[in-house]
């Protein structure tokens, strides 16, 4: 099976995302393993992807603890009931906007293999990211407010008077 997660699923443009990619072997039944497996994913315009950590369950094990960007693992073996999962932090771009769509998908080279929804194998889920801009804000026109006028109107009035007195001096 395979689950692609992103958190938070909705963020303003320039947010920090992180994306959980998680392939799990659920065949115990048939004891089973996946082998010469594939793990890849494809990035949206928008995301970029940084560093990742795989995190191993179930007798399965990393090909690499750590890495950065896209997955694009392949010779991966699960042994039935192990999982890998991927944590990966990515960076929205300042101008990202809309869905931002992150597909992965899970390849086996085993005959018969399928995907726990019953579809064959290669198993695909995308995890969507919805980015929408901050609104944008007016800045208000100053206006002037009664008091302003009256003070203004005083002022204007006190220089008028000042004049007249200075032309009566000058007589």
């Amino acid at each position: 099976s395979l689950t692609n997660t992103v958190s938070p699923a909705a963020v303003l443009p320039g947010a920090s995302v992180v994306y959980k990619v998680v392939a799990t072997n659920t065949n115990v039944e048939h004891s089973q393993a996946i082998a010469d497996g594939s793990l890849t994913m494809t990035v949206p315009g928008g995301v970029t992807l940084g560093d990742w950590v795989c995190t191993a369950t179930g007798d399965a094990t990393c090909p690499s603890s750590t890495g950065t960007g896209a997955l694009n693992l392949s010779g991966l073996s699960l042994p039935p009931g192990g999982s890998l999962a991927y944590t990966i932090n990515a960076a929205v771009a300042s101008t990202a906007s809309g869905t931002l769509d992150l597909p992965a998908s899970l390849g086996s080279q085993v005959a018969g293999a399928s995907c726990v929804s019953g579809s064959s194998i290669p198993c695909a889920q995308t995890a969507t990211l919805k980015v929408t801009p901050a609104a944008t804000s007016v800045a208000p026109v100053p206006t002037l407010g009664p008091w302003s006028l009256a003070f203004l109107t005083l002022g204007l009035g006190m220089m008028g008077l000042t004049r007249c007195k200075r032309l009566r001096v000058q007589r």
